[in-house]
């Protein structure tokens, strides 16, 4: 499994992990399922939302 700062170049831009990428890509790259690839990218973006929450 890859971490997010991993994906291949043409899934991603500068600093921004993943962006570009469908979650069907993201799931082939990742060997995991599109449901689970999901589920992750909500995870992921809401403990970045509590954290910038949390700095304001």
């Amino acid at each position: 499994m890859k971490s997010a700062g991993q994906g291949p170049a043409k899934c991603q831009e500068p600093g921004s992990g993943w962006s570009g990428c469908s979650l069907q890509k993201i799931s082939e790259i990742m060997g995991i399922s599109e449901g689970t690839s999901k589920s992750q990218l909500a995870r992921a973006r809401n403990i970045l939302k509590k954290l910038v929450e949390s700095q304001a």
